[in-house]
Order: structure tokens, then sequence, then C-alpha cells
């Protein structure tokens, strides 16, 4: 039995006449009889009877004048749901971000994304950038912000922010009166960087392991206010990205690039062809937009 054939079934039985449930639906008497008498025959029952010029429901008429009743609530719940998705009042979407990330943007970027949007929930995953792309490939999470560059195929990237990777030092040491440095400056001094379960520390090993240079790296941890603490503290060397420094030690450590420039891009990832939700089309949009602001 079709859904049309149940609208019909249901405005007969509303109606109890024919000719008035034909007018209703906008159909000829004949082919609502036509209809009527098909759904009938599939159920081997008659689904009314006449009393006087009324058609009333048969016991089998009943139940299926029932069932029209919840399917026509069902659709119409339906119908709600798909206009409320559709105007973002709905919906959830996951987002993942390592630490960095989060440190740098995020707060701001939910706030305002919750602004925006109060009745999407937005739920947040932080991790690294290798286990936050596995997730993302295997449909996890809806999307991810992770430093270029992606490391599956199976992944759609987005470019969102481009800056660089530093080296922050006390101003009095000697070397920061340098306008940059090179890798193979980094064999002279101590310096202190992340470890490596960020994408960034792997990046800088596999640079310094094709020159073949040694480095003295004294402290290597996952937190870069306490890197850059102990930069400031033992006048070390701090190999981060720039916006962390800026962010915790403007004035007191000075930046210097390298050269050629260490790039420290993010981008955002997303499973490719494959159905995206307009919530998470909504939030990937939105940071999109934040982004560009910086």
């Amino acid at each position: 039995m079709e859904i049309r054939e149940l609208r019909y079934i249901a405005e007969i039985g509303r109606t109890h006449h024919i000719v008035q449930a034909a007018r209703n639906l906008q159909i000829s008497q004949p082919a609502l009889h036509k209809t009527l008498r098909k759904v009938e025959q599939e159920l081997d029952s008659p689904l009314f009877y006449r009393k006087g010029n009324e058609l009333l429901p048969t016991d089998t008429g009943k139940i299926v004048l029932e069932t029209a009743k919840d399917v026509s609530r069902r659709l119409s719940v339906m119908s709600d749901n798909i206009a409320a998705a559709k105007s973002m009042k709905y919906g959830s979407v996951s987002i993942g971000f390592p630490s960095i990330i989060g440190i740098l943007f995020l707060p701001e970027i939910m706030l305002s994304f919750h602004n925006k949007y109060p009745d999407i929930h937005l739920k947040t995953v932080e991790g690294s950038s290798i286990r936050l792309a596995d997730l993302t490939a295997r449909g996890e999470l809806d999307t991810a912000i992770i430093m270029r560059p992606r490391s599956s195929g199976s992944l759609s990237e987005i470019p969102i922010y481009q800056n660089q990777i530093v080296l922050g030092i006390d101003p009095s040491v000697p070397i920061a009166r340098h306008p940059y440095i090179t890798l193979r400056d980094l064999a002279d001094i101590p310096i202190v960087t992340l470890d490596q379960s960020f994408v960034m520390r792997q990046q800088l090993d596999e640079a310094l392991q094709k020159y073949n240079i040694k480095t003295n790296i004294t402290v290597e941890a996952a937190s870069c206010e306490f890197l850059c603490e102990a930069a400031r503290l033992y006048r070390i060397g701090a190999v981060l990205p720039r916006p962390i420094m800026e962010r915790y030690y403007k004035g007191e450590l000075k930046m210097i690039p390298f050269k050629p420039v260490m790039p420290w891009d993010l981008c955002l990832i997303f499973p490719r062809n494959t159905y995206m939700s307009n919530a998470c089309k909504a939030l990937i949009s939105h940071i999109q937009d934040f982004m560009l602001k910086l």
C-alpha cells in the first residue's frame, strides 16, 4: 500500500463520502473508487460499509484509518525536523583539534558558533593531527583542524590559515641579533620544542635528518606555555609556531624566522565523497569566515 493510497482512504474515513472525499482530494470519483477497490483487494477485506448516505469503516477499515493517522503524524514530524535542520535549528556536528589549535582559536570559534546556531550541538575531540586525521577518515569525526600536509588520501582539505615556525629566545642571547636563522644554527644552541606526537616536531626532525644536523633538544613537551617559560627562564631557544609565542611571550622572547621559511599552515579536513550534514557545512563555513579575519 502506498502513502498516497493511505491518504485517499483517510479522506474517505474523514468525510464518510466518496463524492466529498474526491472533491477534497481534487481527483475524480472513479479514480478514488478504483483506489479503494485496489486496497480492499490487497487486504482481502472491505474497508467501509454503507449506512444511509454515509460510508462507515469496517473493523479492517478502522485499523487502516488508525495506521493512516499514525503515518500522517510521522510524516508531519519528519517534515518539521527537515525544516528545522535546513534552518539550522536542529543538528549536531563533531570537530577535532590538536591542543595548540585549541589554545589559540577554539574558544572563540565555539562561542561565536554557538551564538549563531544555539540549537546545534557541537562535540569537540582533542588529539594529535595524525589521530584526528584517522578518526575523520573513518567517519568518527565530521571535520578536524590539523597542520598541513594531511596524511590520508581519503580526506579532502580546505586551507584556512598560514603562519610559520620560529625560534623564540631571550633578546640578550647573541643569536637574537640575527634577522633569521637556518636549521644548521640549531646545532649551536640548546632548544626546547614539542614532543614527537606533534606533526610540527615530526617535520622538524625530518628536516634535521635530511641535512644530518645534530641538535641539543634539552626539553620536549606537549605544553607550549611550559616550553616558552623554559626558554625565557633558562635563556635557551624554543622552536614553536609564531602564534603560540605571540600569545604567551610577545615582547619577552625575540622571534627569529627560519630561512628558508618553515611553514605552519592549518587546514580543515573532512571525509572525501561522503554526505555532509547542514550542521557540518555551517561549522566549516563559520571557521573559514573566522580565520579570514585573523
